[in-house]
């Protein structure tokens, strides 16, 4: 006799299936419902991961950044590894802290100093300074060269014979300096003796004072001679603001070459074949909240005779404090 049934059969096989967060109430999963060492992961896919402390272990230890959605060659900006080695996609890193550029943000104050190791930091208008960790704690120099030739013949009216250094409205705090270094060449005239040459310190292509410049006389311009000079120019802050001051400095030396070079005797001519550049000009106006190019300028004292002229083979520029 037939009859109306049904069997419910018991599969043997668990359901696969997926914990998605949709299934996952809020704050659920809390670290106190975990016990400890419970969860070990080859792999974390997040988006963002937060911790109180990050830990890489053994030379082996890495974290690695890309500016590309996967590592990739050529693309590894930042690693921090306890060890040298190559990451998955060819790129080399080293032992320690490697990135393309490194970013200070002022601090009002120095850091404290560390036992052992120096501290870069910067600290006002993005100066950086140096702290040992003998609690010696001073700005760092910041210099650029420029090898450009800057040159000119005859000219009488003065005539740029440096690269520009621009200077920053505001970058100044008392005691800061910028110096203009410049090497070169003087040929006086080929058929006379006598010409000057002087050199002065610019600032937005005028003279930076009244007594700032500085002669070399003509008793070293003999004709026919080569004289190679190294000049420095130097203003020093003193107070800053719209009526802001600054003291000039010069220094170096000019030497006729071919010559018993550093002696002083009579060269020929009678002239001498060596001197040394030396002006100090203080209470200089300088407005420190304006934007300003400084540069050395050069010019010949008369049209006497023919052939002179003067070239510049490297400027450095030098910002101190």
């Amino acid at each position: 006799m037939a009859s109306n049934s049904f069997c419910v059969y018991a599969s043997p096989w668990p359901v696969v299936a997926s914990i998605v967060t949709a299934n996952i109430a809020a704050s659920a999963i809390t670290s106190s419902l975990i016990a400890a060492g419970t969860v070990v992961a080859g792999i974390v896919d997040a988006t963002q991961v937060k911790a109180s402390e990050y830990d890489a272990f053994s030379a082996t230890g890495q974290f690695f950044a890309y500016d590309t959605s996967s590592p990739t060659a050529g693309h590894l900006t930042t690693s921090i590894a306890g060890g040298t080695g190559t990451d998955t996609a060819t790129n080399n890193f080293p032992k320690g802290l490697m990135s393309q550029q490194l970013t200070l943000v002022d601090q009002g104050s120095a850091p404290s100093s560390f036992a052992g190791s120096s501290v870069l930091y910067t600290s006002s208008a993005g100066r950086l300074r140096y702290l040992s960790s003998s609690t010696v704690d001073v700005p760092l120099d910041r210099s650029s060269l420029d090898g450009t030739n800057v040159t000119m013949t005859t000219q009488t009216l003065p005539t740029i014979m440096s690269r520009t250094l621009s200077y920053k409205a505001n970058e100044a705090i008392v005691g800061s300096e910028y110096e203009i270094e410049i090497d070169g060449r003087l040929l006086p005239p080929t058929n006379a003796n006598g010409i000057t040459y002087t050199f002065d310190y610019y600032v937005d292509g005028s003279p930076l004072g009244a007594s700032t410049s500085i002669t070399i006389g003509g008793v070293m311009q003999n004709k026919n001679t080569q004289l190679d000079f190294c000049l420095r120019g130097m203003i020093n802050v003193d107070t800053t603001g719209a009526g802001g001051t600054v003291t000039m400095c010069f220094d170096g030396g000019i030497c006729i070459q071919s010559l018993n070079l550093g002696n002083f005797a009579a060269a020929p001519g009678n002239g001498m074949s060596s001197s040394t550049f030396n002006r100090v000009a203080a209470a200089q106006a300088f407005d420190t909240t304006t934007n300003h190019s400084l540069a050395i300028f050069g010019a010949w004292g008369s049209t006497t005779g023919t052939g002179h002229s003067a070239a510049t083979f490297r400027t450095k520029f030098t910002r101190r404090n």
